[in-house]
């Protein structure tokens, strides 16, 4: 039971970076998602409409947008 009472007791008393600030609507919402996950249907929807709100992504566009603007590097294409 003490194995892990400095890190309880920092998180609880000294949580610098508030890691447990919103950690009770975590679990809510965790609990909510796992009740979604539950319906195949429902979850299939959400994962759906998901992907279909992304607009395009690629990560070769991602890779030259970073060489572009951080490196300003030139392509050898």
């Amino acid at each position: 039971t003490e194995r892990y009472r400095a890190l309880v007791d920092s998180l609880l008393h000294r949580d610098v970076y508030l890691l447990m600030a919103d950690f009770a609507d975590y679990v809510a919402t965790q609990a909510k998602v796992d009740a979604l996950f539950a319906d195949r249907t429902a979850w299939a929807e959400r994962a759906l409409r998901n992907i279909a709100g992304m607009g395009p992504f690629s990560s070769d566009r991602t890779i030259a947008e970073y060489v572009d603007r951080v490196w300003s590097a030139k392509s050898l294409n």
